[in-house]
């Protein structure tokens, strides 16, 4: 079986294929920059630690301080964010992280107390009051 190549034979671009082109290199531009975002080591730090102070608070009795160290996350913060890191929502029931302006992840808890939060240098200070009527 014998192939017969032509070499003086001129390629063609057709227009879908520039259009393929185009879309697939967009394509793997936002993937990229996706992956990037998500394996940022800000938004994972956010999530452990809201993550972690909700689970504190669920186990926290009434009329009880409790003292949690935060440096390391604090560590991360943005130099130019002024914003409250740490923030307990009482009447969502909410703990919300965030670390930059472009960043925060919230995590919800389920005990009923009111707790208000404090930062005293590395540490969080919280500190649980009466149930809440809601």
């Amino acid at each position: 079986m014998k192939i017969k190549i032509d070499l003086n034979k001129k390629g063609t671009f057709i227009i879908s294929d520039i259009i393929f082109l185009v879309l697939a290199l967009s394509f793997v531009t936002i993937l990229l920059l996706f992956i990037s975002k998500q394996s940022s080591n800000t938004i994972l730090i956010e999530e452990q630690a809201a993550k972690q102070i909700a689970l504190a608070l669920d186990a926290l009795p009434s009329k009880t301080q409790f003292t949690m160290y935060v440096g390391e996350i604090l560590k991360e913060k943005d130099p130019n964010f002024s914003s409250e890191v740490i923030k307990i929502d009482n009447e969502r029931n909410v703990v919300r992280v965030k670390l930059s302006e472009k960043s925060g992840y919230e995590y919800s808890f389920f005990n009923d107390l009111f707790f208000s939060a404090e930062l005293k240098g590395d540490y969080l200070v919280i500190t649980s009051n009466e149930i809440q009527n809601k």
